[in-house]
């Protein structure tokens, strides 16, 4: 049966079904238009070097509760706290590096900072005050496939009950893990539900969900570990500003 395949020869010829598809079509257009017009480009600052404000292989970033940029300067052995217009104040950066190939960063509920470690030398967590730059005040983890223990640390969030997320990158796993370093921990290797295939960067959710970027698929799961929402498929992540007042 010939549908939408058919050329009519005008718009009354058309069947009703291909008006209505047509419709919609635009319909989505202009509403995927509408979305995106609430957002544009507003500043960018930093340039690749060693000073304050200068980056050598951004990492992740994060928001504290100031509102405040915390960058994983990971190639600069540091996180730089930076506010919107560009002026940064450094953490870690010394020699010997306190913080060796930083890469996550998240601000816990007592306004610390959280770092993971991504060095094949260190692999681990710290967790700093930011008036201190010295010195962290503690360390957990180390080289390893125990709990406890990690392979190439990535990701980290914070939850709202101040447990540490940590992406466990090369022993295909994610674990939950307390300030003291106490840690449990999920997943294995491959691409099925439960299991990860290069994971990287983590968020959670307003319950508490674990959201995890995996290179084949983005899985949202609960505490328990379980997969409660389909995986879906995805090329990439894109962030905007939001325009005040929108």
């Amino acid at each position: 049966m010939n549908t939408c395949r058919r050329k009519p020869e005008t718009h009354q010829d058309r069947p009703l079904h291909c008006l209505l598809i047509s419709v919609l079509l635009a319909l989505q257009v202009i509403l995927f238009s509408s979305a995106f017009a609430q957002y544009e480009f507003v500043s960018q600052f930093g340039e690749n070097g060693e000073g304050v404000g200068q980056f050598r292989t951004l990492a992740e970033i994060s928001v504290d509760s100031e509102g405040n940029l915390l960058i994983a300067d990971k190639d600069n052995n540091r996180v730089q706290i930076c506010s919107y217009t560009g002026e940064c104040a450094v953490l870690g950066g010394f020699t010997p590096p306190l913080l060796q190939n930083a890469y996550g960063v998240a601000e816990d509920q007592r306004g610390r900072i959280v770092v993971t470690e991504s060095s094949t030398q260190s692999y681990q967590v710290q967790i700093c005050e930011r008036d201190v730059v010295s010195f962290c005040d503690i360390t957990f983890g180390g080289p390893g496939s125990m709990v406890g223990q990690f392979s190439s640390p990535r990701g980290l969030v914070i939850d709202s009950q101040d447990r540490i997320i940590v992406v466990d990158r090369l022993n295909s796993r994610i674990q939950i893990c307390n300030s003291e370093g106490s840690c449990s921990a999920f997943g294995s290797n491959g691409n099925a539900v439960g299991e990860f295939a290069g994971h990287s960067g983590v968020a959670v959710d307003s319950d508490d969900n674990i959201i995890v970027a995996d290179e084949y698929d983005i899985p949202s799961i609960d505490q328990q570990g379980s997969v409660p929402i389909q995986r879906v498929a995805t090329d990439n992540i894109v962030l905007c500003e939001a325009l005040s007042g929108e």
